[in-house]
Formats: structure tokens, C-alpha cells, sequence
């Protein structure tokens, strides 16, 4: 979105729209093409963090620093320790904007969740850590991934 747009309609409602087009995107391109190229067929995280891999914008080495915490192929703990879009708005001052992004709700949180309906309906993920941080230095942002399997 254009910087004039996003100031006139305000970051809450950008970020929003930000947010819906990029759920849409998901569901209709982004996963399903992936796991199809790629013949991803699980159900479990990590199928998951493979989408993840392999996903343009997604957790790769080349734009994201980040390790895995992969506790069974159904749990796995995802920390990001650079982030250069957090980077950015670090650098600009803007709270708002790291909360719109970053924060519950925000388009991070909103595309993780659409990751794991989309990978499995029973995946959940919240985020365990999340900025504002500390100290630039510090973790970007921890997110745990897991399936509830019944019976």
C-alpha cells in the first residue's frame, strides 16, 4: 500500500487491509501452489515450516535470521533473531506500526494463523514473544506451532 493511502486511512485500518488481501492470497495461490510444486502432502508442523522454507517471503535464511525448536513433527517453537522489516519500523520510532504488525491481531499473527488452518484445521499457533523488544539486539519474535490430535 502507498504511503499516501496508509496515511490516509490510518495504520490500523492499512495494516488490516494489508492483512485481508494477504489471507486471500494464501488460500488461493500461495499455499496451495507450494505444496503442489513441492509435493508437500503432511498435515503436521512440520509440513509447516517446510511451506515456510520454501515460501517467497517466508522464514528464509536469506532475509530472516531464525532457528527452529523442533520438539516433535507435531510441536515446534520458531524464534526470529533478525527481521529486517522490525528493523525498519525500530528505526523509524513507529510503536503503531510494530503493534499493527507484530502485535496480537496484527498481519504476522493473522498470516500464522491462516498457515496452520490451511496446512491443518486441529494446528494452533501463538506467539510467545512479540515486540516491542528490549534492546535491538534482542529476539525478534518467538512463535510456538503445534496439532491437538484427538484419539
Amino acid at each position: 500500500m502507498e504511503h499516501g493511502e496508509r496515511k490516509r486511512l490510518g495504520a490500523e485500518e492499512a495494516f488490516r487491509l494489508d492483512a485481508e488481501v494477504y489471507e486471500q492470497l494464501l488460500r488461493k495461490f500461495y499455499v496451495p501452489l507450494l505444496r503442489q510444486a513441492m509435493r508437500i502432502e503432511g498435515d503436521d508442523v512440520l509440513s509447516l515450516l517446510k511451506i515456510f522454507q520454501i515460501a517467497p517471503d517466508g522464514a528464509g535464511k536469506d532475509f530472516y535470521d531464525f532457528e527452529y525448536d523442533i520438539r516433535s513433527p507435531d510441536h515446534a517453537i520458531l524464534t526470529f533473531s533478525r527481521c529486517p522489516t522490525l528493523s525498519y519500523f525500530e528505526a523509524e520510532g513507529n510503536e503503531t506500526d510494530i503493534r499493527c504488525l507484530c502485535g496480537p491481531g496484527g498481519v504476522e499473527d493473522r498470516a500464522f494463523q491462516e498457515f496452520c488452518r490451511l496446512t491443518n484445521p486441529a494446528m494452533k499457533c501463538r506467539p510467545l514473544q512479540t515486540p516491542p523488544r528490549q534492546s535491538r539486539e534482542g529476539i525478534c519474535c518467538r512463535w510456538e506451532f503445534w496439532v491437538e490430535r484427538t484419539g
